[in-house]
């Protein structure tokens, strides 16, 4: 059995935009950020668009605004 993981580091594009599910109660943080790649010497910005819920995605929304450092894993 093998696990596979990726750590991503970035920076928020715009400001996370967090709303509510139709139960009312799970809520949604959605935001997208961009990190660099390099291939051949060329500096490439790859945007990723992710998504958190619950207790997560409330501090996102408190916390990050554009501009912010963010790293990901997954």
């Amino acid at each position: 059995m093998s696990i596979n993981t990726t750590t991503l580091s970035g920076r928020l594009g715009a400001d996370p935009e967090m709303r509510y599910l139709s139960d009312g109660e799970t809520c949604l943080c959605q935001f997208s950020f961009v990190f660099d790649t390099w291939k051949k010497k060329q500096k490439t910005a790859n945007w990723i668009t992710a998504k958190a819920f619950g207790k997560t995605s409330e501090l996102i929304s408190e916390y990050a605004k554009k501009g912010s450092q963010v790293v990901l894993s997954g």
